[in-house]
């Protein structure tokens, strides 16, 4: 049986898992099972978790709907066979290889009646920067009253806690705070001189809402559980997350200013308004190795065509993942008529492109990542200018290369325009067909998004590609477009029978993009009105479906944007 069992909830979390379930394969100390408990999560986190099964001593996967994480920490506990339970967040992870087996080396002296040992915790950026330790108090009974004592990500529970308890599956923010004023005593916890955890903070310390929420229930809690404690922190704690909540509302920037002048108050760093630090650019070999993610479904003849251009590519040292969302031997026959090509075919069960894209980027060894289209194609030069551009461009950490239309595939074309990309330009011509990006990259930034990006039920759905790149841009990395490397894909056809429907889904999908990156108002209301420029561009150009055309983006744009303002508040 193992001797620590760790527990992870999760929900649709595969963009954040790697760095978790890198860090315990890593571990020297083998004797502990990893409990993944994952509320019907709709993207790749099953199929990524299970990737991991050759590495992991111990996994166990439980998949069911869940009313949250407590309830789904209650939903894991019957499947323990540790003596001792850590929880650990799917954005977490272990700080060293080690940290297991130091942390052993003091649970196996520890007296039966210690239930509890603490160690601290180094809070990390998404970007994986290192910001500060937090340790448990030395008397963490007496300071429960007024706040979290024990920094829970890095806190071992014996098992015989949960014997008697459980947790408060009402409570969002503040469950494991409940849980501890119920058990800890003065004498049956141990503190131990280690940082065992990196805790992901994502979007540093969250959202002022959720600040705002935690101080709100953790108040709660503490009237409950000690009506005659000191709570004078806990208030002053509470006064701070409603002013910092209020100004984020009139303005992020004041709101951020302010948090910070309350850490150097209190003899803390700034945080919350760091500037960007600059990601070390990663190298490439001379002659690297590409992988092409082609995610593909019921489109023969185009994936025919790319084929075609990837054997007649100068550059060699090249792979292909096919990550195919047909029904079995729908390709073979496609496929086999390429043998000189090294081509690695993978069938995908969720349905959509962002999850096929997931399913295949594990399986990734390319130095350069890549995400044609099924219905794209290269020039004979294309994969030859892009290793070329990398190697005499160290600083630059991916590529958008320029969009050619297929019918002037045989034109000669000289464009040395090279720019770096921005939040704001992001959303011009970079779609995922166009973006190479080297490694290291995809490694750090981590999963398509499986809720946008079409798939068989939602053929409209979009913007899975400029969310990627967005994410990749806000880790500080330099993105260059390079117009100079061609690729070619076909533009919209505006005659097809579903023109209004893509029309409207485009339009709505890149609202919720804006909202969900937090771009500013007067960017919002260039993206409603632009369409409304365009009428008469696209009426010379397409007639009457041009100016339709136009005319229903424009509604996707402005009817969804207040319904995505609100949900993203709620949430």
């Amino acid at each position: 049986m193992p001797y620590i069992s760790i527990i992870t909830a999760t929900s649709n979390a595969a963009a954040l898992l790697p760095r978790l379930l890198q860090s315990l394969a890593s571990q020297s100390f083998r004797d502990f099972e990893l409990i993944i408990q994952d509320g019907a999560s709709k993207d790749n986190t099953i199929a990524l978790a299970e990737s991991y099964c050759p590495r992991l001593p111990h996994l166990v996967l439980n998949s069911e709907p869940d009313r949250g994480i407590y309830d789904a920490w209650n939903r894991a506990l019957p499947h323990v066979n540790g003596q001792w339970v850590l929880f650990l967040g799917a954005d977490d992870k272990l700080a060293e290889d080690q940290s297991l087996s130091s942390a052993i080396s003091i649970l196996k002296t520890l007296p039966a009646a210690v239930q509890y040992l603490a160690a601290s915790l180094i809070y990390m950026t998404p970007d994986g920067r290192l910001l500060e330790r937090v340790y448990p108090d030395i008397a963490p009974l007496q300071s429960l009253a007024s706040k979290m004592s024990l920094p829970h990500p890095a806190l071992f529970h014996h098992r015989d806690l949960f014997a008697r308890h459980s947790f408060d599956s009402d409570l969002r923010i503040a469950g494991d705070y409940d849980f501890l004023a119920r058990t800890l005593t003065g004498s049956n916890c141990r503190i131990a001189n280690i940082a065992l955890t990196h805790m992901g903070i994502g979007g540093i310390s969250g959202t002022p809402a959720s600040l705002l929420k935690s101080e709100l229930e953790l108040w709660r809690c503490s009237l409950k559980y000690f009506p005659q404690g000191k709570r004078g922190m806990l208030y002053l704690r509470l006064s701070r997350s409603l002013i910092f909540y209020l100004l984020f509302k009139l303005n992020p920037s004041w709101s951020y200013q302010f948090a910070d002048l309350a850490r150097r108050f209190n003899g803390k760093a700034p945080l919350w308004s760091l500037p960007p630090q600059p990601v070390a650019p990663p190298a490439v070999s001379a002659s690297p190795l590409i992988t092409l993610i082609v995610a593909t479904y019921n489109r023969q003849a185009p994936l025919r065509k790319l084929l075609t251009s990837l054997n007649k590519q100068r550059y060699k040292n090249f792979e292909i993942i096919v990550a195919d969302q047909n029904p079995e031997g729908f390709l073979s026959p496609l496929l086999a008529s390429f043998k000189n090509l090294k081509i690695r075919q993978i069938h995908c069960r969720i349905p959509g492109v962002s999850a096929a894209r997931n399913a295949a980027l594990p399986l990734a060894q390319g130095q350069i990542i890549a995400f044609p289209d099924d219905d794209c194609f290269y020039a004979p030069d294309t994969l030859a200018l892009v290793t070329d551009y990398f190697n005499k461009n160290l600083a630059c950490a991916g590529l958008v290369a320029g969009w050619r239309l297929p019918e002037k595939s045989t034109t000669k074309f000289n464009i040395s325009f090279r720019k770096s990309l921005t939040v704001f330009s992001a959303f011009h011509n970079a779609g995922a067909t166009f973006q190479f990006y080297r490694r290291e990259v995809t490694d750090k930034v981590g999963f398509f998004d499986e809720s946008l990006g079409p798939d068989r039920s939602h053929p409209y759905a979009c913007s899975e590609d400029t969310d990627y790149l967005l994410r990749t841009l806000k880790a500080d990395y330099k993105i260059d477009r390079v117009r100079s490397v061609p690729v070619y894909h076909e533009n919209s056809n505006l005659r097809t029978v579903n023109m209004e429907a893509k029309a409207y889904n485009y339009g709505k999908y890149r609202m919720l993009l804006l909202n969900r990156h937090g771009l500013p108002l007067w960017f919002k209301l260039a993206h409603i009105l632009y369409p409304l420029i365009l009428l008469v561009p696209d009426w010379l150009r397409h007639g009457k479906m041009g100016i339709r055309y136009c005319w229903v983006m424009f509604k996707g744009r402005f009817m969804e944007m207040d319904i995505y303002n609100l949900s993203l508040e709620q949430k």
